[in-house]
């Protein structure tokens, strides 16, 4: 009985330690090193992103203290240095006249990935696109974030 207990409590509370989120950093988004195009929204994105985020509720670490820890920083250092509960970081690629946006959430207290998702933006507007998808982004993930601790 014990154990059915358990493993009820274990399935409905979510990915671990995603109900407890409440801030995040959005760290720089990598990008390949020959693709200037992905490179100038993958600088942008973030800063997009975190304003986003804000905007749902969630406490965002400011764009120049990430920056400050430069881009090689590891994830849980960036956490435990900023003292949020779990960093955003993504990827974006362009493919023709379309990107590619991968972004996770990582825990900070584990270091699990507990969300993650990929979203394609037209490459013909990409200030416009990249909005989009900002928005999307924030809405998705602070959907996901709810349903966790509902369950």
């Amino acid at each position: 009985l014990s154990l059915g207990i358990w493993q009820y409590r274990s399935a409905s509370q979510g990915p671990p330690g995603a109900a407890q989120v409440q801030s995040v950093a959005v760290m720089t988004f990598r990008t390949p090193p020959d693709d200037p195009r992905a490179l100038m929204l993958g600088q942008a994105f973030p800063e997009e992103l975190s304003t986003a985020l804000t905007k749902t509720g969630l406490l965002v670490a400011s764009q120049s203290s990430v920056l400050e820890l430069g881009p090689s920083a590891k994830t849980r250092d960036v956490a435990a240095q900023l003292g949020v509960d779990a960093v955003l970081e993504g990827s974006v690629r362009s493919y023709g006249s379309k990107f590619k946006i991968h972004v996770g959430l990582v825990s900070a207290r584990t270091g699990f990935q507990l969300w993650s998702e990929t979203f394609t933006i037209e490459g013909e507007d990409m200030l416009a696109g990249g909005e989009k998808a900002a928005t999307d982004i924030a809405s998705q993930l602070r959907q996901a974030l709810a349903t966790s601790r509902t369950r």
